[in-house]
Protein backbone atom coordinates (compact mmCIF):
# COMPACT_ATOMS: atom_id res chain seq x y z
CA UNK A 1 0.00 0.00 0.00
CA UNK A 2 1.50 3.39 -0.70
CA UNK A 3 1.75 6.36 1.52
CA UNK A 4 -0.38 8.40 -0.54
CA UNK A 5 -3.51 5.30 -0.14
CA UNK A 6 -2.94 4.93 3.33
CA UNK A 7 -3.11 8.74 3.80
CA UNK A 8 -6.40 8.63 1.87
CA UNK A 9 -7.83 5.53 3.79
CA UNK A 10 -7.22 7.45 6.81
CA UNK A 11 -8.58 10.54 6.08
CA UNK A 12 -11.45 8.62 5.24
CA UNK A 13 -12.01 6.97 7.93
CA UNK A 14 -12.05 10.05 10.41
CA UNK A 15 -13.82 12.23 7.71
CA UNK A 16 -16.94 8.67 8.38
CA UNK A 17 -16.13 8.65 11.59
CA UNK A 18 -17.15 12.38 12.52
CA UNK A 19 -20.06 12.21 10.53
CA UNK A 20 -22.05 9.32 13.23
CA UNK A 21 -25.23 10.85 14.27
CA UNK A 22 -28.92 10.36 15.47
CA UNK A 23 -29.87 9.50 11.72
CA UNK A 24 -27.84 6.79 10.14
CA UNK A 25 -24.80 5.58 10.22
CA UNK A 26 -22.50 6.24 7.59
CA UNK A 27 -20.69 2.97 6.03
CA UNK A 28 -17.33 2.48 5.70
CA UNK A 29 -16.91 2.27 2.14
CA UNK A 30 -13.67 3.67 0.15
CA UNK A 31 -13.76 4.56 -3.59
CA UNK A 32 -13.05 2.34 -6.53
CA UNK A 33 -11.23 1.83 -9.96
CA UNK A 34 -12.84 5.00 -11.87
CA UNK A 35 -15.57 4.43 -14.84
CA UNK A 36 -16.90 7.12 -16.73
CA UNK A 37 -20.57 8.02 -15.30
CA UNK A 38 -23.23 6.99 -17.70
CA UNK A 39 -26.61 8.09 -15.42
CA UNK A 40 -28.03 11.15 -14.26
CA UNK A 41 -30.19 11.81 -11.16
CA UNK A 42 -33.97 13.05 -10.86
CA UNK A 43 -35.85 14.45 -7.91
CA UNK A 44 -38.84 12.86 -6.18
CA UNK A 45 -42.05 12.15 -8.16
CA UNK A 46 -40.24 13.22 -11.70
CA UNK A 47 -39.65 11.36 -15.00
CA UNK A 48 -36.07 11.58 -15.77
CA UNK A 49 -35.70 15.62 -14.90
CA UNK A 50 -32.27 15.77 -14.02
CA UNK A 51 -31.00 18.16 -10.91
CA UNK A 52 -28.22 20.21 -11.90
CA UNK A 53 -27.74 18.14 -14.77
CA UNK A 54 -26.52 20.73 -16.99
CA UNK A 55 -23.10 20.50 -15.05
CA UNK A 56 -23.24 16.64 -16.01
CA UNK A 57 -20.42 16.22 -13.48
CA UNK A 58 -22.32 13.57 -10.65
CA UNK A 59 -24.12 10.94 -11.21
CA UNK A 60 -26.09 8.46 -8.52
CA UNK A 61 -26.92 4.57 -10.18
CA UNK A 62 -29.48 4.07 -9.95
CA UNK A 63 -31.21 7.44 -9.87
CA UNK A 64 -33.92 6.19 -8.97
CA UNK A 65 -35.78 4.18 -6.53
CA UNK A 66 -38.94 3.02 -6.26
CA UNK A 67 -40.16 2.35 -2.68
CA UNK A 68 -39.54 4.81 1.33
CA UNK A 69 -39.57 1.52 2.66
CA UNK A 70 -36.40 -0.22 2.00
CA UNK A 71 -32.93 1.93 1.52
CA UNK A 72 -31.04 0.80 -1.03
CA UNK A 73 -26.96 0.95 -1.98
CA UNK A 74 -26.38 3.54 -4.56
CA UNK A 75 -23.26 4.00 -6.26
CA UNK A 76 -22.13 7.58 -6.77
CA UNK A 77 -19.60 8.66 -9.69
CA UNK A 78 -18.26 11.90 -10.47
CA UNK A 79 -16.47 13.07 -13.23
CA UNK A 80 -15.31 16.59 -12.43
CA UNK A 81 -11.73 16.45 -14.46
CA UNK A 82 -13.22 16.64 -17.75
CA UNK A 83 -15.54 20.41 -17.24
CA UNK A 84 -13.01 21.63 -14.28
CA UNK A 85 -9.22 21.31 -14.62
CA UNK A 86 -8.52 23.46 -12.45
CA UNK A 87 -10.34 20.98 -9.50
CA UNK A 88 -7.84 18.34 -8.19
CA UNK A 89 -9.71 17.01 -5.32
CA UNK A 90 -13.37 16.35 -4.21
CA UNK A 91 -15.59 15.71 -1.72
CA UNK A 92 -19.48 14.00 -1.20
CA UNK A 93 -21.61 15.50 1.03
CA UNK A 94 -25.42 13.69 1.81
CA UNK A 95 -28.44 14.40 3.27
CA UNK A 96 -31.58 12.67 4.25
CA UNK A 97 -33.70 15.36 1.93
CA UNK A 98 -33.34 18.80 0.32
CA UNK A 99 -34.51 20.42 3.84
CA UNK A 100 -32.18 18.08 5.72
CA UNK A 101 -28.39 19.72 6.94
CA UNK A 102 -25.70 17.96 4.55
CA UNK A 103 -23.13 15.79 6.32
CA UNK A 104 -19.21 15.07 5.02
CA UNK A 105 -19.54 11.15 3.57
CA UNK A 106 -16.33 11.21 1.55
CA UNK A 107 -13.41 13.35 1.21
CA UNK A 108 -9.74 14.06 -0.29
CA UNK A 109 -11.48 12.28 -3.65
CA UNK A 110 -9.70 12.67 -6.76
CA UNK A 111 -11.78 14.47 -9.70
CA UNK A 112 -12.80 11.38 -11.00
CA UNK A 113 -14.29 8.51 -9.63
CA UNK A 114 -17.06 6.51 -7.56
CA UNK A 115 -18.09 4.66 -4.86
CA UNK A 116 -20.75 3.14 -3.21
CA UNK A 117 -23.21 4.28 -0.14
CA UNK A 118 -24.09 1.81 1.96
CA UNK A 119 -28.18 0.72 2.51
CA UNK A 120 -29.03 4.05 3.51
CA UNK A 121 -30.74 5.56 0.38
CA UNK A 122 -33.71 6.90 -0.38
CA UNK A 123 -36.18 8.38 -2.44
CA UNK A 124 -35.29 12.29 -1.89
CA UNK A 125 -31.94 11.63 -0.47
CA UNK A 126 -29.27 14.73 -1.44
CA UNK A 127 -25.73 14.04 -2.76
CA UNK A 128 -23.85 17.19 -2.97
CA UNK A 129 -20.27 17.17 -4.79
CA UNK A 130 -18.00 19.71 -3.92
CA UNK A 131 -14.33 21.24 -4.31
CA UNK A 132 -12.05 19.74 -1.42
CA UNK A 133 -10.97 23.02 0.68
CA UNK A 134 -13.07 25.89 -0.44
CA UNK A 135 -16.55 24.05 -0.53
CA UNK A 136 -17.57 25.03 -3.87
CA UNK A 137 -20.75 23.32 -4.44
CA UNK A 138 -20.56 21.64 -8.12
CA UNK A 139 -23.85 19.58 -8.12
CA UNK A 140 -26.85 18.85 -6.23
CA UNK A 141 -28.17 15.33 -7.35
CA UNK A 142 -31.49 14.34 -5.58
CA UNK A 143 -32.36 10.45 -6.01
CA UNK A 144 -35.49 9.94 -7.78
CA UNK A 145 -38.74 8.01 -6.84
CA UNK A 146 -42.31 8.62 -4.51
CA UNK A 147 -42.21 11.33 -2.06
CA UNK A 148 -41.33 9.86 0.93
CA UNK A 149 -42.33 11.17 4.56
Amino acid sequence: MTRFQVRTSACLLLSLAACQDEHAALPTTTPTAATPPVVATEPPGTSGQASNSATGMLFLQPSRLETCDSPAELEIKWDVATKRSDVKWVELWVAKSVSDNDKLFAASLPAFGRMKTGPWMRPGSVVILKTQGSAEVLQRSIVGGPECN
